[in-house]
């Protein structure tokens, strides 16, 4: 008979709390994939054709977990999938900074970040939209 009380109290609660996580985590991972088809669409897809070759994606959408690991900001836009970090096939650093920078002249984009200059010259370039507003800034990160 106890176990019919735990059961049907602290057992049942526990069920119910399981799935308003379960269903919380639904909703945030539909955001999540959302905010990826509306980054791809509005600004990787449109740089890619606009480049003519391959971009590839070095960090894209990243958990709370893997943030902390890579010394991400705490307010990330890859937290919420609306911010890559990429860089030319090939190499031609270069020539896609210089690409992307006047790219981004006529495209909407959040933050523009050079990250890791050697010789001005980045080790990978740092792309966000915003749904709201977007801030159209540059940074070249040290």
């Amino acid at each position: 008979i106890e176990s019919e009380s735990i059961l049907k109290n602290e057992y049942n609660k526990r069920i119910s709390e399981v799935a308003e996580v379960i269903a919380n985590t639904r909703i945030i991972a539909k955001i999540i994939i959302e905010n990826i088809k509306y980054l791809t669409e509005n600004l990787l897809q449109p740089l890619r054709t606009a480049w003519g070759d391959t971009i590839h994606i070095t960090s894209g959408f990243r958990c709370k977990k893997l943030n902390r690991l890579v010394f991400g900001s705490k307010t990330s836009e890859h937290l919420t999938g609306l911010a890559v970090d990429i860089c030319p096939r090939h190499g031609r650093m270069k020539e896609f900074q210089r690409f992307v920078t006047e790219f981004l002249k006529t495209h909407e984009f959040n933050q523009c970040i050079f990250e890791k200059p050697h010789l001005h010259v980045p080790q990978w370039i740092h792309l966000s939209l915003s749904r709201t507003r977007n801030k159209r800034q540059t940074i070249e990160l040290l």
